[in-house]
């Protein structure tokens, strides 16, 4: 059944026993926008029980609350509409999107069209005019060009000339950063600090270009400077001393602190009093002998210094005078003082200055400036790439997932099509294909009670014992029936990518499963009843037999010879017992059948009849009932389906979701292993049992009409007799003597009125 809403220009056929809205094609998506949510097949879903590309339902979830509502699908579906002029793509299910086919008009397909042609120059297809899933996907490759990814980071590999030497020292200065594509280059900010640190070093270089004073030995001046600056108060504190010595006349041991004893043998005590005595032992002359004893602390430094040749025109031999170290600090202290001025950049002191120059120039920075700047804006334009793997997972699905949503048509297509729909279990023989997952059992529980669908709660597992991947499945079996299932039965799960897993039957909600099995229901239970009882029975009897047994054993009534002395007599006594046995079964039967004789065959067929009737009659019923309110809307509402009417399931649905592989051609089968199949097998039981039923009516016509005649022969013996009477004491040793069979005798003359005929002088009246 079909129809179409004028309103909505949608169709609507019956699925699953309602009516339900279906889109076709991109052109009824505009009227699923105006569409009524009411008659939606589904108004929310949880993302946990759908079986669908991951990203495709982040992008549809956009308040990323992990259920997906009719308002987000709406969006989805403005989206599309937006962003495409034409719906090709849509109707083809394509996942590969013709640029020709975006809306530019909108600002959406505009930013999208600027991404797709920016990933096709990235991935070296810039002249392509469609673009595809796989391409979008990869995320790397696509940034994998240093130039264009969108970090703001360049490097001087692909630097023009100028430029390249700005970024290797901008990365020798700063350490640089990490491109996308596992480069090394620099950001707009180490730039800016590059070009900072180079202007104020070249800015300290152009100070000694004014004053000649800051490199008074040229190019070695920073060297002296170095070893001076090392040296300087040390030396200083020795010629102090000296002259102090001069000035005060006094014991020159004392003023070289000799009094300060250590013990050598610690090294820390030992360092402490080298860092308090002078360098060498002051004297009155003022002068420092560099041969003679020196300060092991000092010693190194001072003739290093000493060696210099700048300094070698300021020494007397080996020896330093206070005037000359004046003068030579004289000389030095303004390149000391400009050293100390230079600015704190390590990583730039062995850089030429020409370099430093050349690297800060205006053009080879603009031109750095400009590749950052242009490798933002790139990350700019790839921020639609999102946009555009949104778009072609809408262009590839949205129709599918309608088919799941809008109506729930998927759900009854062959095979595993629907979403809602994990895989496939295979156990007894038959394939299980409504199986969806379990989140919440007690939940889940409650919910699908009121389904009326017998479902199986069914755990499967795949991996290694220590990396197990568990799922716990609700299955529906909807026909044949439940004999062969129970917790703990074993099969294989194939889900709906075609992997593997070991499935296991945990826990039942046991519902009315076929109509078959409804009908045979009071049969199987009235057979279970009876074996319990009999069992029962017979249980009672073995333990009663072995207690009296053991009884006898222990009063000590088979004592041991006379046991050997019935050894010889075992044979006839076990072929007695047996015979004995079988005579009181045969009596048995015998008094069965001669009961059973004075009981009409209708009456027993009755009596069973009625039996099953009352005891096995509300269970059909009821399990009738149940069977044809099964709603399928309530299984799928206990896994977070949001439906918005009932579905029911027919039996034609049950056996499309629960079914038998039909075997193999007979052809093919070995005869003597596997014999033909029957066909017809429950028409042939219903032919033997109204056969029965018609034996059995015709066996109960002719036990009524014997028990007519023999009651009517019973009828007439009792009036003849009752024309003989009895007499009232029979003598005690009179031998009553057997009657002859009378010859045909006349028919007796009915007595006279008022007299009564004379009783037999021989057998009395009977």
């Amino acid at each position: 059944m079909s129809s179409t809403s004028p309103a909505s220009g949608l169709t609507f056929r019956r699925i699953g026993g309602s009516i339900q809205p279906v889109a076709e094609n991109f052109d009824d998506l505009k009227a699923v926008l105006e569409l009524d949510e009411a008659l939606f097949a589904v108004t929310g879903l949880d993302i946990i029980s759908l079986r669908a590309d991951p990203k495709f339902l982040e992008y549809l979830d956009t308040d990323k609350n992990g259920k997906i509502r009719t308002d987000e699908l709406k969006a989805a579906i403005a989206f599309l509409l937006d962003v495409l002029k034409d719906g090709t793509g849509v109707n083809e299910r394509s996942s590969v999107l013709e640029l020709s086919r975006l809306n530019t008009d909108s600002a959406t397909g505009l930013e999208i069209s600027r991404s797709a042609r920016q990933v096709l120059h990235n991935l070296g297809k810039p002249s392509e005019g469609r673009i595809s899933l796989d391409d979008v996907k990869d995320e790397k490759q696509i940034k994998s060009c240093v130039t264009h990814n969108g970090d703001g980071i360049v490097s001087a590999e692909f630097a023009m000339p100028g430029a390249a030497e700005t970024i290797a020292l901008a990365v020798k200065f700063s350490g640089g950063s990490v491109d996308i594509s596992g480069t090394v280059g620099i950001n707009g900010t180490q730039l800016a600090d590059f070009v900072t640190a180079a202007n104020a070093l070249i800015a300290w270089y152009k100070e000694a270009d004014a004053d000649s004073a800051l490199l008074p030995f040229g190019d070695r001046t920073q060297e002296v400077c170095s070893c001076f600056t090392q040296i300087k108060s040390v030396v200083d504190d020795f010629f102090l001393s000296s002259e102090t010595l001069a000035f005060l006349d006094s014991d020159p041991e004392r003023l070289a602190k000799k009094d300060s004893i250590a013990d050598v043998r610690t090294p820390a005590d030992v360092l402490a009093m080298l860092q308090k005595i002078a360098i060498a032992t002051p004297s009155p002359e003022e002068n420092l002998d560099m041969d003679g004893a020196l300060n092991p602390l000092w010693a190194e430094k001072i003739l290093r210094f000493a060696e210099l040749p700048e300094v070698e025109p300021f020494l007397n031999g080996k020896k330093l005078s206070s005037a000359s170290w004046r003068e030579f600090s004289a000389k030095i202290a303004p390149a000391a003082g400009w050293f100390a001025r230079r600015p704190e950049y390590p990583a730039l002191f062995d850089t030429p200055r020409q370099a430093l120059e050349d690297a800060v120039k205006d053009e080879n920075v603009t031109a750095v400036e400009e590749m950052i700047a242009s490798d933002i804006e790139a990350g700019t334009v790839l921020a639609g790439v999102e946009k555009l793997h949104k778009l072609i997972l809408f262009q590839r699905d949205i129709l599918d997932f309608l088919k799941n949503f809008l109506n729930l048509g998927a759900l009854f297509e062959p095979g595993i099509n629907s979403l809602l729909q994990t895989g496939r279990l295979i156990m007894d023989g038959r394939h299980f294909s409504l199986a969806v997952p379990v989140s919440n059992l007690p939940e889940h529980k409650s919910i699908v009670t009121g389904s009326n669908i017998c479902v199986a709660y069914v755990e499967t597992s795949r991996g290694l014992p220590g990396a197990l991947k568990k799922q716990l499945l609700a299955v529906a079996i909807t026909s044949g029936n439940m004999r062969n299932l129970f917790p703990g039965k074993r099969g294989v799960f194939f889900d709906a990518a075609g992997d593997v897993y070991d499935a296991k039957i945990t826990d039942f909600l046991r519902q009315p499963v076929s109509v078959s099995e409804a009908l045979k229901s009071p049969f199987l239970r009235m057979g279970e009843f009876l074996g319990k009882q009999a069992d029962k029975m017979m249980t009672a009897k073995s333990n009663e037999a072995q207690q009296n047994l053991s009884k006898a054993i222990s009063s000590g009534k088979l004592p041991q010879q006379e046991a050997k002395s019935n050894q010889g007599v075992n044979g006839s006594m076990l072929l007695m017992g047996g015979g004995i046995g079988l005579a009181a079964i045969g009596s048995s039967v015998a008094f069965i059948v001669k009961s059973l004789q004075n009981i009409s065959l209708l009456n027993i067929i009755a009596v069973l009849i009625g039996i099953l009737v009352v005891f096995g009659g509300p269970i059909v019923v009821i399990s009738l009932i149940k069977l044809y309110r099964r709603d399928l809307g309530r299984f799928l509402e206990a896994s977070g389906c949001a439906l918005n009417f009932p579905m029911r399931l027919s039996r034609k649905l049950g056996n499309f979701f629960t079914m038998a592989p039909a075997r193999p051609n007979a052809s093919h089968q070995d005869p003597e292993l596997m014999p033909p199949e029957r066909k017809g097998t429950m028409r042939m039981i219903l032919w033997i049992i109204l056969l029965l039923l018609l034996i059995a009516t015709l066996v109960a016509r002719n036990v009524c009409l014997e028990s007519r005649m023999k009651a009517g022969r019973e009828k007439k013996i009792c009036a003849a007799r009752k024309t003989c009477p009895v007499p009232a004491t029979t003598p005690k040793h009179e031998t009553r003597a057997i009657p002859a069979k009378p010859a045909a005798a006349p028919a007796a003359k009915p007595a006279v009125q008022g007299k009564t005929a004379a009783p037999s002088p021989v057998t009395g009246n009977r």
